[in-house]
């Protein structure tokens, strides 16, 4: 007898595409989350209500863990499987797991997936290739911080000039937080490098804070892998190799995903497969529960570099791709139709080789600073496509400063918090999220013709214009929307941007 437990907190889980056994009762599907969390729960056996809470984590995780742990217990003499897929609740389950004796990733297994510092010396140790890097240290001792860069400037560029080959560099944090997400910088020179420290100084002093600066690559692929313990299952991969993503949203210029099956890596990227494999070998033994993204960068079969390991979608756009690209089944659903195949629980395993033909490709529009006037038609091609507009005519932009902010969580927050805050806090925050669109359009191709789907992804990349009033001062339009009277009004104006 096995019971699944699926966790969810602010992730929306539909089970469209989940291919339960029907003629097993003793396999049980039990869900925990707030109300309206599941979609389509025909398949589901019992669906547990948590009432969601805001304040501090370990507050709003309270009841959601102690139901956890009831359920463990209830059903103790079957086997218990506990899954989630939000990163915040990864470090949570896992402590639940170790302290109850339940098979699954543990503390320290999450600790050495997420920490990147880490994951590279398991990496290297594994005869993988990393990022060359150089550890950078603000530490405070009493009232002073202390920083090698802010007293000898020089030695560090001439660290990052001999050790990295000089700019760009990308600068993180080695601070493993669950369930936060960590900004990555992209510095291109000197005066760049030296206007971050000086911001990190007064916004950091208050903290031991370690940074890790690493090489720019280029003449390459990134690409990121699915992993589960029944084996490969997708990779998404940029489709251009001329310069870098960052570069691409700094100039606010279109650029392109592509999702690969099995079969078409091997076809497209010869190589990943192998590399994706022995990484994951690399990692803690992924238990029948368990999965992992793994990023990389791709110049040639014999010359992969792994980026970082990472227990959910590196982004909204990576999300959205691999349901389009399997009829609408999400990578949730993927995975547990893999965890159910090693559990041996399906007669009939879902096949996702069979169920996907073609070529898929996502086209993203960074969002530009100014005012959106008008949303384009996008004349036909000759792939299958379907048009995605993120931003409303005359809505206000900001640039996009990520490689993609997760718009469906922009949404979710923006709808949760509204119910619980007061309306100038609710209003101050709704404005906030809705700016924060990383895209104000996104279009998918497919076709079962790659060269015709590539070229009409380059020809929307290359022909396609928006028009964006960037010469708008942001400023009195503002001032014109708080001026109009009427609070109603302002409320539908904001929440009908979505």
């Amino acid at each position: 007898m096995t019971t699944l437990i699926i966790v969810l907190w602010r992730h929306r889980l539909n089970f469209h595409g989940y291919c339960k056994q029907t003629t097993d009762p003793s396999f049980r599907v039990v869900v925990v989350g707030p109300e309206n969390s599941i979609n389509d729960d025909t398949c589901v056996d019992v669906h547990y209500q948590i009432q969601p809470a805001f304040g501090s984590p370990n507050h709003c995780h309270a009841l959601l863990i102690e139901k956890v742990r009831e359920l463990v217990s209830n059903y103790g003499l079957t086997r218990r499987i506990i899954v989630t897929f939000e990163a915040e609740l990864q470090y949570l389950m896992a402590k639940i797991r170790f302290e109850l004796g339940i098979e699954g990733l543990l503390p320290d297994h999450v600790e050495q997936v997420v920490h990147m510092k880490e994951m590279k010396l398991i990496a290297r140790r594994n005869g993988l290739m990393t990022l060359r890097h150089v550890d950078f240290i603000i530490r405070n001792i009493g009232r002073q911080t202390i920083i090698p860069l802010k007293a000898e400037p020089s030695l560090w560029l001439r660290r990052i000039a001999t050790q990295l080959d000089g700019f760009p560099v990308f600068i993180r944090s080695c601070e493993a937080k669950h369930g936060r997400k960590i900004t990555r910088y992209s510095i291109h020179d000197c005066d760049e490098m030296q206007s971050w420290i000086k911001s990190k100084l007064e916004v950091e002093n208050k903290h031991d804070r370690e940074f890790i600066v690493e090489e720019c690559l280029r003449n390459g692929y990134e690409f990121v892998s699915l992993y589960s313990n029944s084996g490969f299952i997708c990779t998404i991969a940029r489709m251009s190799a001329e310069g870098t993503l960052f570069e691409s949203i700094r100039d606010q210029k279109p650029y392109a995903y592509e999702y690969l099956t099995v079969d078409q890596t091997r076809d497209i990227l010869p190589g990943v497969e192998s590399f994706v494999l022995r990484t994951a070998k690399s990692l803690p033994v992924i238990p029948n529960s368990s999965f992992v993204f793994i990023k990389g960068f791709y110049k040639n079969h014999n010359d992969i570099y792994l980026l970082g390991t990472y227990l959910q979608p590196l982004c909204d756009s990576h999300r959205r791709l691999i349901e389009a690209a399997n009829h609408g089944v999400g990578w949730e659903i993927l995975l547990l139709n893999c965890m159910e195949e090693v559990l041996q629980t399906v007669n009939q395993p879902h096949d996702m080789q069979k169920s996907i033909e073609n070529h898929h490709v996502l086209v993203n529009f960074p969002s530009i600073e100014g005012v959106l006037l008008h949303q384009t038609s996008i004349t036909k091609r000759n792939s299958n496509m379907r048009v995605i507009w993120k931003a409303c005519e005359g809505q206000v932009l900001t640039s996009c400063t990520s490689s993609d902010d997760n718009i469906l969580q922009t949404n979710e927050l923006g709808y949760n918090k509204i119910q619980g805050w007061n309306m100038c806090k609710c209003l101050k925050q709704w404005i906030r999220l809705t700016k924060a669109l990383s895209h104000m359009l996104q279009i998918f191709l497919s076709n079962p013709n790659r060269a015709e789907v590539i070229a009409d992804a380059r020809d929307l990349i290359e022909n396609t214009y928006i028009a964006v009033d960037r010469s708008t001062d942001k400023h009195n339009f503002c001032n014109d929307i708080r001026a109009k009277k009427g609070c109603n009004h302002f409320i539908r104006s904001m929440t009908t941007c979505d």
